[in-house]
């Protein structure tokens, strides 16, 4: 199978995650192809299954990647799954820091990407990756190389392959 892993990332993190899940898939004998959307216009990019990552910034996807969900050509993908993660901010331990980072990050980019896509008539998967970075910009969090290799397991047995 073909997986393109679309991504946009702004300190990298998101990028990082998409690195881990394609090592993951490639090591199950899957091809993968990571297309940062920083860097091109993907509109037609084609393949078996369609990763999509973003940060979550403010509660919300990236404007990079909501247009690119809002511009994949419905009829090559209208069959095909889809699944979708994001970034977002680590949760403090205390409560009170805890609710304070929740209502940035609790319906943040992967919960929007999954919607949109799915409002879209496209076949997404029903469990997100969502990964915490420590900090604004970084490091992933401890566990969150495994915990994307784990979705990527987890990925490839819901969709049979």
């Amino acid at each position: 199978m073909r997986f393109i892993i679309a991504f946009d990332t702004i300190y990298g993190n998101t990028r990082k995650v998409a690195e881990y899940v394609a090592s993951e898939l490639i090591k199950h004998g899957h091809e993968t192809e990571l297309v940062d959307l920083k860097m091109t216009k993907p509109w037609g990019v084609e393949g078996d299954v369609l990763l999509l990552g973003s940060p979550t910034r403010m509660g919300k996807m990236s404007r990079r990647a909501a247009r690119f969900a809002k511009k994949i050509d419905h009829e090559v993908w209208k069959d095909r799954p889809m699944a979708v993660y994001d970034t977002i901010l680590e949760l403090p331990q205390d409560q009170g820091g805890r609710a304070k980072v929740m209502r940035w990050t609790e319906n943040g980019a992967a919960i929007r990407l999954r919607e949109l896509l799915a409002s879209r008539g496209f076949k997404v998967h029903e469990t997100v990756l969502r990964v915490e970075v420590i900090g604004i910009k970084g490091p992933l969090s401890i566990g969150a190389e495994e915990a994307s290799r784990a979705w990527a397991r987890d990925l490839l047995a819901a969709l049979h392959f």
